[in-house]
């Protein structure tokens, strides 16, 4: 995959944010660096990173995120405001009879949501 001043911004923007931003808000970041850039190129690069491994996308509760976290994590979802958090988890790949587990997300509330 050939770099480009564009492609760099969102890699740069999805590994350093912890946040599992989604297309948009990439789109909206990237964008106030990059004035000019299209909403079309942002998601095309979004789509070719994806698809290079270079980041992972995140379907929770029908929204599109995504992971730029390399390491083995789990991940916490907020069922009241879609937040998501990475938690290690060592030894995340674990096989047996047959299934490999690749990822693992626990659901509940986060702080914020359970002081409302």
């Amino acid at each position: 995959m050939n770099r480009s001043r564009q492609r760099d911004a969102v890699l740069e923007y999805v590994e350093k944010t912890r946040i599992h931003p989604t297309a948009e808000n990439v789109f909206l970041t990237v964008r106030k660096r990059m004035p000019r850039v299209s909403r079309g190129t942002v998601y095309r690069n979004l789509h070719q990173l994806t698809n290079a491994g270079m980041i992972r996308e995140v379907k929770e509760n029908g929204i599109v995120r995504f992971d730029g976290n390399h390491d083995t994590h789990a991940h916490l979802v907020c069922d009241s405001c879609d937040t998501i958090i990475d938690i290690p988890v060592p030894e995340l790949r674990i096989k047996r009879d047959g299934f490999m587990v690749e990822r693992v997300v626990l659901r509940g509330h986060c702080a914020h949501c359970q002081r409302r």
